[in-house]
């Protein structure tokens, strides 16, 4: 269940479907850090196979939210690993009242006990969402959680619905993504921020991880802000 992307970055997915007909996936994101512990991003639902996998690779010691839409199965992680330690962005509190989060993120810059290693950018201008995007330095890997989709390969009415969204065999912001963007001047100057990063890997939370020649993708992306 989980697949080894760099020496830093292993990655967990979970299929759903969406109106019961588009079929989608979740990506969980794992770094292990230079400690040895290990930081997850968008935790995915934890079944006893994929906990027993994450076991080997070390313990869990942070747990983050990446936005005000995933979190779904933060609870489930940290009950599992009572020790860990919770992020999430201003407001979930609000939608999970019962989640015991450590730290609130806020939309500065403000350093984190894995900013030496992990990187983060607000995405600013979309109140509803409160996205962050991360990056893992040493291995020049970045984690998006909705701000782009990927699909190369599709059928049905799960390909239709990508091709109106324009994400099919390209990437790109998703309408439902693009809609709730009430800043539009803060948006791009948050996502401009993200070309200052050298990447190697791209791990997106909706289907693909791109590396290679793909992360040109990730450049032609870019150019338009």
């Amino acid at each position: 269940m989980i697949t080894q992307v760099n020496d830093r970055v292993w990655t967990a997915t979970s299929e759903f479907k969406v109106f019961g007909l588009i079929q989608l996936n979740g990506r969980c994101t794992i770094i292990k850090c230079n400690d040895g512990f290990l930081w997850v991003h968008s935790p995915i639902r934890l079944s006893q196979e994929l906990k027993a996998q994450v076991d080997v690779l070390g313990p869990v010691k942070y747990l983050v939210a990446p936005s005000l839409f995933h979190h779904l199965f933060v609870g489930e992680w940290l009950e599992a690993y009572p020790t860990a330690e919770v992020y999430a962005p201003k407001g979930l509190h609000k939608k999970q009242p019962n989640l015991n989060i450590a730290h609130t993120m806020t939309h500065s810059k403000e350093p984190y006990a894995w900013s030496e290693e992990i990187d983060h950018v607000f995405l600013a201008g979309m109140p509803a969402v409160n996205e962050y995007v991360f990056y893992d330095k040493p291995s020049q890997t970045v984690i998006i959680t909705d701000l782009c989709f990927y699909f190369p390969q599709a059928s049905g009415f799960t390909k239709l619905y990508l091709k109106i969204n324009k994400v099919y065999q390209q990437l790109n912001t998703p309408l439902l993504f693009k809609s709730v963007i009430k800043d539009k001047s803060a948006f791009k100057d948050s996502v401009a921020e993200l070309k200052a990063w050298e990447v190697q890997y791209l791990s997106l939370c909706h289907h693909a991880v791109l590396a290679g020649q793909d992360i040109e993708h990730w450049h032609k992306y870019l150019a338009q802000y």
